[in-house]
């Protein structure tokens, strides 16, 4: 067997170990039990609709702005 493919045989059998080699794995983070799923779901119907007024009074807000801009370019 000529040396360079016995060289390129270890060197493939190198990366091969290396890629199996064994790495520090991160902990998985506990998922929320199913209370606080449900607890988060119910806070978030609640306030969802107070959270819709006020971004549709902000962008009511930015549209007159807008308007006035608008006159005030055209003028």
């Amino acid at each position: 067997m000529p040396k360079s493919l016995a060289l390129a045989l270890v060197f493939m059998l190198f990366l091969s170990l290396q890629a199996c080699k064994k790495t520090e794995e991160q902990p998985v983070p506990v998922a929320p039990s199913s209370a606080e799923i449900i607890k988060n779901y119910a806070d978030t119907l609640t306030t969802a609709q107070d959270k819709a007024r006020a971004a549709s009074e902000k962008a009511e807000g930015r549209d007159a702005l807008e308007e006035k801009a608008i006159k005030e370019l055209e003028q």
